[in-house]
């Protein structure tokens, strides 16, 4: 697996290359015009503080599709680089709206909840059908069902543009749970 994540992946290889094979995905690369890009006109701004960043993930750290029964953490630097907030959003792999897990009205985090900052003032998320002992910042998700991911910035900052920046990987921690 390549030392570079699904979210930089997405967001500099404008040609969603395949990792192994080198072919551009074009299910991929329609997937983020359709559902992105051609719903923002901000998605086109390129300018500091302005419009909107997204990036998704739909695979894990070790290249791994993103399902419900497993138990993911995923940790983002201190400080990302939105002006006005950022969010993490899981969407169901087979309809793309957000994951529909008992007792959660949305399948998201962002930098407007109240957000448990690590000692460091990084962020620790976690995802998974059951909310691991001691985690703060969980989303739900649903046992069999695929979900990928999309973060976004929205007034993305200069350390966004400057790559320096980087979300880490989704790493899987548990998996196999019988129940939600």
């Amino acid at each position: 697996m390549s030392a570079q994540d699904d979210f930089w992946h997405t967001l500099l290889d404008e040609e969603f290359r395949d990792r192994a094979t080198g072919h551009t995905d074009v299910n991929a690369k329609a997937h983020m015009f359709v559902n992105h890009y051609s719903m923002s006109t901000g998605m086109i701004s390129s300018i500091v503080g302005f419009g909107a960043k997204f990036a998704g993930a739909y695979r894990d750290h070790d290249g791994d599709l993103l399902t419900g029964e497993h138990t993911y953490r995923i940790d983002l630097p201190a400080d990302p680089p939105a002006r006005l907030f950022w969010s993490l959003t899981l969407y169901d792999a087979e309809t793309a709206a957000q994951v529909d897990a008992q007792g959660q009205t949305y399948s998201s985090l962002n930098g407007m909840d109240d957000i448990a900052l690590n000692p460091d003032e990084s962020i620790t998320l976690h995802i998974g059908p059951e909310r691991l002992a001691g985690a703060e910042n969980w989303i739900r998700t649903v046992p069999g069902r695929g979900w990928f991911a999309l973060i976004r910035w929205y007034g993305p900052e200069q350390a966004f543009f400057d790559r320096r920046y980087k979300p880490g990987d989704f790493i899987k921690t548990a998996s196999n749970h019988s129940n939600a």
